[in-house]
């Protein structure tokens, strides 16, 4: 195609040679509404499709993130209550979903087979423009929130975003960002909370819902990106069947340019847990206006600066600020994206009382590193590493088209040039030439130099601040209930009634049929082997993966640690999180780092644990990527780290402790339902134990141990660290992996360790026994675990648990915990580890998804023998989840693991076939088994103490962060 070129209603309007991501640009118009498309045409079979919208929010209800998730229950022409869902339980795709950002909403969708991807952007395209919603009020309140009253007409709010964003302000980090935008962009849209408020979401009306979709989402508003080997005559006539209904319409949607103001500051209080001490736990978080969207060399620059300055402990400023004793971990990142970005500073645990102390600290360390100067061997290696990285392009699960959309639309949206943010050539290169100049000295001190254009916040822990808001939640409801009459409550019940009709009644199968999909002849039956190529390395195994991978080679050893005690695994993986962060006998940490960065992609030391043949086996994981050139400067550093690193530096090792406790406390907020299932999991499961001891709950009361005795832990660390490391890289143990050239490097890889070290006794690893436990977190909401062990059932995993999982997670528990208890998710698994799982994510109600958990058996009964239920399509769904897209690199992890859990190429293939033979007798009697899974009663809740309150006798024991 050309410039001027015309095809189904778009004209060419110009074409881009882009040989450094191997791909053709066209940008086009579609000439009767002026909507915009860009394609990159590369050689992908993974194609992908976003629609985009340019969103800018005028307040904090979450308008567009309701519309986000609203528009994808159902449409015009696919009149499903839950379209989405439909595609999950039958598409094989490799990326869908939908994103709201701060000033614009995306919809993207990728898939390898050509058929299923015209049929999701046919069902996507549709959503957008013509979503049920408009008409369908039972979607906004179910999506977005509503009053719910109970049997004796108090009231409570429900809805899906209401709790995804009461989960998401249970974390300081979001509610002290959100907080310093609206200081720094008090008037720009980024000053808002785009996905919501959960105090604000409620004011949200079902006709400004309504309106805002009439006004944004247009063709002529719209932003369409196409990625890969696409059928380009197919894709731009179903888009051009769903844009010709649509004249061209005016759209003024600026987005105000944030004048740098005075500086502002601001104290808040953030929640913590009941009985947490909250001596030492407050915050500073600085921010200031940095940059504009195009200034892609000056983001670059920033990102390769703030790594420079405090990307470790090691780092000039981090270290500084740690030496201080003011705080125990600090953060300096770019806010970046959006049309002009910031760039913020964080100090965590800061002493009480020293809260400004440690700002102006910060500020005087900053500007005394720009005056003095930044190492220019430190700076170049930092630049090297980012170079490294952006060349890769590997974002494991995430489709390289789909991160091509979402970088061009970090220009495209704002008028720019949507290939911009893909080439990066001119960037590196100009900024390559900057390094030995004073650049990044004047960078640093244009960014924190000035006080116009930067805030502060101040955040002090509060453990009553959860109570305080429950009962504040409960008075606003109790007077709006007063002011209330008889009509109005009657208007409410009957809308709840409405909604919950809504919610049970099943589409008919006439609706379903109108959804496109595939059959399962449309899938291919063999799976696409891992190239594996299984050699003997003078008795070490070694894999051999040969695959593309641009120049970079990626190896791993997996070292045998079945004859380690709990204690001693727990210390090892301790240990590996100071790998790379200590001195080692040739230099100090920061050289260390400073000579990773410019010789090695990456160097990770891991604990994880595999079971095979019934036997729960733990093992040490090296894992390491590397440019051809550049392998015996891998092999020379792998060597150091691992055999010299030395432990005798009390506060670099003191300061990691605090970090860790610090960040894993965190996690269990965010991520409770990993928690949640990595705990019920161990209960039965020896694998899921040790998991538990090295990482779980088990192995964040153990850092605290450390921490609280660290005066009487560290004399020993240096020897009891070494000697583990030592007797647990032998060669005996080992197991090699590499992908790529390999060029004799898995010879050298195995010659760096010394012989011996055979596990000669197994130790037999136990489970932690059935409990029912409840984990305190400071949050309003909940996640929900259970789980069951297939052994212990006298079971064993088989395909048809892949369709048993596309049935319950997309049928079942979408319906009873997302859909009907207004959780922001659930889903069930049947992981290769020989356990059930069930959770639910940002749960208002875990109590009740435990029991919805326990129903599953008489669901998968009662589904199966209805004379409805669609079979095929659940498997088609299923081998979607089991064949996803894979890199390089974690394709190869991928086949490691099968091999090391005896999983050959045959088992995969068996599999398969058992997951496409699947039948209704297979599944009637797999609900028998979830039966007897369900009476295993091994669960755990994380969650806010007012919910495991509401649990009750559920729970029989509460554990403490």
């Amino acid at each position: 195609m050309q410039p001027n070129d015309k095809i189904h209603g778009f004209r060419v309007t110009r074409k881009i040679d882009a040989p450094e991501i191997s791909a053709v640009g066209y940008e086009m118009v579609y000439e009767q509404n002026g909507a915009k498309l860009f394609w990159l045409d590369r050689a992908d079979e993974n194609k992908t499709f976003a629609i985009a919208f340019r969103t800018t929010p005028q307040d904090s209800t979450g308008v567009f993130h309701i519309l986000e998730h609203s528009v994808l229950c159902g449409s015009d022409k696919f009149p499903s209550k839950d379209p989405f869902v439909e595609l999950l339980k039958g598409s094989v795709k490799t990326f869908l979903n939908a994103f709201t950002f701060p000033d614009k909403t995306m919809y993207p969708v990728c898939s390898r087979n050509d058929k299923d991807f015209l049929n999701l952007m046919n069902v996507y395209l549709d959503a957008v423009l013509h979503p049920a919603a408009l008409h369908q009020p039972e979607i906004f309140r179910q999506e977005g929130w509503h009053y719910e009253p109970d049997d004796e007409g108090n009231l409570t709010y429900k809805g899906v975003v209401l709790n995804e964003m009461r989960g998401a302000f249970s974390s300081p980090d979001e509610v002290g960002g959100t907080m310093l935008m609206k200081l720094l962009y008090p008037d720009s849209i980024y000053g808002l909370v785009s996905g919501g408020d959960p105090e604000v979401i409620p004011t949200l009306t079902y006709e400004q819902f309504v309106e805002a979709h009439k006004k944004f989402y247009h063709p002529s508003n719209s932003l369409i990106f196409l990625d890969g080997a696409v059928d380009l005559d197919a894709a731009l006539g179903m888009i051009d069947s769903y844009l010709k209904d649509f004249a061209a319409q005016p759209m003024d949607l600026p987005i105000a340019w944030q004048k740098p103001l005075p500086h502002k500051e601001e104290t808040i209080s953030f929640e913590i847990a009941p009985n947490e001490d909250p001596k030492d736990k407050g915050r500073v978080i600085l921010g200031t206006l940095a940059f504009g969207f195009e200034e892609r060399e000056t983001a670059l620059a920033c990102s390769v600066l703030l790594d420079v300055i405090a990307g470790s402990n090691e780092a000039p400023f981090k270290q500084r600020m740690l030496a201080t004793g003011l705080c125990e971990d600090v953060a300096l990142y770019p806010y970046s994206g959006i049309m002009q970005n910031a760039v913020v500073l964080e100090m965590h645990n800061v002493k009480d009382g020293r809260l400004r102390e440690a700002e102006e600290t910060a500020k005087k360390i900053l500007a005394d590193i720009a005056k003095e100067g930044i190492d220019k061997e430190q700076l170049t290696a930092a630049f090297n590493i980012f170079e490294f990285r952006t060349r890769e392009r590997d974002f494991g699960s995430y489709p390289l088209g789909l991160i091509y959309g979402m970088n061009a639309l970090e220009s495209w949206l704002y008028g720019g040039d949507p290939i911009r943010p893909l080439l990066l050539d001119d960037d590196f290169n100009a900024l390559r030439g900057r390094l030995q100049s004073r650049y990044f000295e004047e960078l640093l001190a244009s960014l924190f130099g000035a006080e116009d254009g930067t805030a502060t916040l101040y955040m002090l822990p509060d453990p009553t601040l959860g109570e305080h808001r429950s009962a504040a939640e409960k008075a606003k409801l109790a007077a709006i209930r007063a002011g209330m009459d008889d009509g109005e409550m009657e208007k409410i019940r009957r809308e709840n009634e409405a909604l919950l009709l809504w919610q049970k009644t099943d589409d008919t199968p006439e609706i379903l049929a109108t959804l496109p999909s595939l059959s399962v002849s449309d899938i291919e039956r063999k799976p696409t082997p891992i190239p594996t190529e299984l050699r003997d390395l003078s008795g070490v195994p070694y894999l051999y993966h040969a695959m593309k991978t641009s120049g970079i080679c990626y190896s791993s050893l997996y070292f045998d640690l079945s004859d380690f005690t709990e204690e001693e695994l727990f210390d090892l993986s301790f240990a590996t999180t100071l790998l790379c962060n200590v001195r080692t006998e040739k230099r100090s940490a920061l050289d260390l780092q400073t000579a990773m960065k410019a010789n090695v992609g990456s160097m990770s030391f891991t604990l994880s644990a595999v079971t095979r043949d019934g036997r729960a086996i733990p093992y040490l994981t090296v894992g390491g990527s590397v440019l051809e050139s550049k392998k015996q400067d891998y092999l020379d550093l792998l060597s150091e780290v691992l055999f010299g690193s030395r432990f005798d530096e009390k506060e670099t090792i003191r300061n990691i402790v605090k970090q860790e406790i610090l960040g894993r406390k965190e996690d269990f907020s965010a991520g409770g339902s990993g928690a949640a299932m990595g705990r019920a999991s161990a209960y039965l499961n020896a694998e899921a134990a040790i998991l538990e001891q090295i990482g779980g709950y088990e192995s964040y009361l153990k850092l605290k141990r450390v921490d609280q005795d660290f005066d009487a832990f560290f004399p020993k660390a240096d020897e009891t660290l070494r000697s583990l490391i030592a007797r647990a890289a032998k060669k005996g143990r080992m197991t090699v992996s590499v992908t790529g050239e390999d060029g004799g490097f898995a010879e050298k890889l195995a010659a760096l360790f010394p012989d011996g070290g055979e596990v000669k006794t197994p130790r037999s690893y136990a489970p932690l026994g059935v409990r029912n436990e409840g984990i305190v977190i400071p949050a309003q909401i909940g996640y929900a675990g259970m789980a069951a062990d297939l052994e212990k059932l006298g079971a064993k995993r088989e395909g048809s648990m892949n369709v048993l999982r596309s049935i319950l997670s997309f049928g079942y528990l979408w319906n009873a915990i997302r859909v009907q208890g207004g959780a922001y998710g659930a889903g069930f698994g049947a992981r290769v580890n020989g356990t059930f799982v069930y959770y639910s994510y940002r749960d208002p109600d875990p109590k009740a998804s435990i029991g919805a958990f326990r129903g599953c058996g008489d669901f998968l009964r009662a589904a199966v023998k209805d004379e409805h239920f669609d079979l095929e399509k659940f498997i088609i769904g299923a081998l979607g989840a089991i064949d996803p897209l894979y890199t390089p690199r974690v394709a190869a992890g991928v086949a490691n693991s099968q091999y090391l859990r005896g999983i050959g190429y045959e088992d995969i293939c068996r599999e398969r076939e058992e997951t496409l033979s699947t039948t209704k007798e297979d599944l009637l009697r797999l609900a028998d088994l979830l039966d007897r899974a369900a009476d295993q009663n091994a669960y755990c809740i994380v969650a806010g103490k007012e919910k495991l309150d509401a649990a009750g006798d559920l729970i029989r024991a509460t554990l403490e962060l």
